[in-house]
């Protein structure tokens, strides 16, 4: 006996007259948690008329529909079990190797790398946890099988059988003159950067502070077998993410050739109307809907491999040695025919300047002149070309940084990172509890902090109380006011006018107020001369 005729068996004793085939509709209905197939349905019934509808074709697609459905959701909610799964383990285990070595040096500058690695691996490069089981001609293999199966099943139609496996062979084909194009591609974009990197250290924002206060040094070998772990997931994932972007594509264009040759050939015998037809064309719809909704993952793609570029450049950045001479203080700062380079541009071009204890200076320009670029260099994290960069008389070059950066400077980013942590761990991490804070932030001492739970004011004052919170002899500030309302933008000024006389405070900013507060401005064009 046919598997089409057992259906239709199945179906009757299961819904005897009109009234039942509308309950039996609703009931499926409400599995599917969706409306679209019950006003599909009245729009079959309106086209043709409640009478004269027919349903032992459209009752199959129902079933064979909702089966699809709640076997896709199930495997969806495994998938995402899986990857929350994975994701928590790497994530805790990153986690706990960072904050195991932050909390054995005791570093407060270091937050913002917490920040940053944890929040590019758990949700950019882990993402393709729950795909790393999978494999790409596995998933084309189950594709076909799928649309045989449906064929035999429901439909029992040789051709149409036929014409699925000659297009899945076709896609598969289409497919992997693709995949050898793409992987040429990105070979070239590899060798382009691995020629980049030779030439230069690209500090492309959160891959430089990884290397703040000599976490790098330090964790080196447990961030590179991490790093190893999603790198092959995250190639792995590339290739299954392209398969299952040319499977959806697929699925939608088999759907469709399906739909129009069924239909058309029932119609023309008189097996379907058309009403039947449109709550077909309907049910297919909202399948291949949900189908995609799994199955693209194209900018997901995307966003792994621009998270495992920053780890390369990571990877890429050499350790620092320990020896050099101590400071415990800076008092002076001197600076003269100062060069930055950003690749091969020069965007800062022979500035001469000094910096000395008790003062507040500004440093002003247009976008690119290298503003962040001066403060990155003043902390030594910037590459330069000086004929003279002294700190108390002494050589940069002859100083030992990692002694210098956690004693001597504090240094605000001008972007607010925060780690998921309470607001006061955040502000006393690394440090001893300190109460004498800029920002009194009661209300949020206790709060957790994410991503979506607190403004980029609030980050903002984070930042800020972290930053003075910590006693050092040279304040670096970039855009402290940003996203500061007035009175509190005040509270700032009035601080660093009390704070000045003990130390030196360097700023980068455009806003008027902070400057008339500055006892000297240095200005660098557009061009990138210094000019103070």
């Amino acid at each position: 006996m046919h598997t089409e005729s057992v259906i239709k068996k199945l179906i009757t004793s299961l819904t005897k007259g009109i009234r039942g085939k509308l309950i039996f509709l609703l009931f499926i209905t409400i599995i599917v948690q969706s409306q679209n197939v019950l006003i599909s349905y009245v729009m079959g019934i309106i086209v043709d008329g409640l009478t004269s509808m027919k349903f032992s074709w459209v009752l199959q697609v129902l079933v064979f529909v909702c089966i699809l459905i709640i076997a896709i959701t199930a495997l969806s909610t495994l998938q995402a079990y899986i990857s929350s799964h994975l994701q928590f383990s790497y994530q805790h285990k990153l986690k706990e190797l960072i904050y195991e070595h932050l909390f054995r040096v005791k570093l407060s500058s270091l937050t913002e790398s917490v920040s940053a690695i944890c929040e590019k691996i758990d949700t950019d490069t882990l993402i393709c946890a729950n795909y790393v089981m999978e494999d790409k001609l596995q998933v084309y293999i189950d594709a076909v099988l799928a649309f045989l199966i449906t064929g035999i099943l429901f439909f029992v139609d040789w051709q149409i059988c036929l014409l699925v496996l000659l297009l899945a062979i076709l896609n598969i084909g289409i497919y992997m003159i693709s995949y050898q194009k793409m992987f040429r591609i990105r070979k070239a974009e590899k060798d382009a950067q691995t020629a980049s990197f030779s030439r230069e250290v690209m500090w492309m924002g959160r891959g430089k502070l990884v290397r703040l206060e000599h976490l790098y040094a330090n964790v080196k070998k447990d961030i590179h077998a991490i790093y190893t772990t999603c790198e092959k997931a995250m190639k792995h994932s590339l290739n299954v993410s392209s398969a299952y972007n040319f499977i959806c594509s697929m699925i939608s264009s088999l759907s469709l050739i399906l739909i129009i040759y069924l239909s058309l050939k029932r119609i023309q015998v008189g097996e379907i109307t058309v009403g039947e037809f449109v709550v077909a064309f309907n049910f297919f719809n909202m399948l291949v809907t949900y189908i995609s909704s799994i199955l693209n993952f194209g900018s997901k793609k995307q966003e792994m491999h621009i998270a495992i570029t920053r780890l390369d450049t990571l990877m890429d950045l050499e350790e620092e040695s320990e020896e050099g001479i101590i400071l415990d203080s800076v008092h002076d700062i001197t600076i003269k025919n100062l060069t930055i380079f950003y690749g091969d541009k020069k965007i800062v071009k022979h500035l001469t300047c000094k910096f000395k204890q008790g003062n507040i200076y500004v440093i002003k320009g247009a976008n690119g002149a290298g503003k962040s670029s001066l403060l990155d260099v003043l902390s030594g994290f910037q590459a330069y070309e000086a004929e003279a960069f002294l700190i108390n008389d002494i050589p940069f070059s002859e100083l030992q940084v990692y002694h210098y950066r956690k004693n001597c400077i504090s240094y605000a980013l001008q972007q607010p990172y925060v780690i998921q942590d309470t607001v006061l761990n955040n502000i006393n991490f690394g440090q001893s509890r300190n109460t004498a804070m800029l920002f009194r932030l009661d209300s949020l001492n206790n709060r957790d902090i994410h991503e979506d739970n607190i403004s980029q004011g609030e980050k903002r004052k984070i930042v800020l109380n972290r930053a003075f919170v910590k006693d050092v002899s040279l304040y670096l500030l970039d855009e402290p006011e940003s996203f500061l309302d007035a009175d509190a933008k005040k509270k700032v000024i009035d601080l660093l006018m009390m704070k000045k006389s003990d130390c030196m405070i360097i700023i980068v900013s455009h806003d008027k107020d902070i400057i008339q507060c500055a006892d000297e401005v240095i200005d660098l064009d557009d061009q990138g001369d210094g000019k103070s």
